[in-house]
């Protein structure tokens, strides 16, 4: 077998492999965000939102509601949320 066809046969698994991970990632990102979007608490949901769907940071979270300073509180509010909603399973 030539160099060149041995290349392309480890690029076309990679690229089977690859394509396996991302169908299951979206997968789960769809679940999540129907998770998300079920949350009842207006403020919770949006926090959930802006952190585990559009990626901000805590700091960044709780500058979109303008409170700079209370980062730690917006996470807090978000884990209680989870850990009451969720079992263990679940969070794993």
């Amino acid at each position: 077998m030539t160099k060149e066809k041995l290349m392309q046969q480890y690029f076309l698994a990679r690229y089977y492999r690859y394509s396996t991970y991302i169908g299951e990632m979206k997968e789960l990102h769809e679940e999540v965000v129907e998770w998300i979007n079920n949350v009842d608490d207006c403020v919770v949901r949006e926090v959930l939102r802006q952190r585990y769907i559009l990626g901000k940071s805590w700091v960044g979270v709780a500058a979109f509601f303008g409170y700079l300073n209370h980062s730690d509180a917006y996470r807090k509010k978000a884990e209680r949320y989870i850990e009451k909603n969720t079992d263990k399973a679940e969070r794993k």
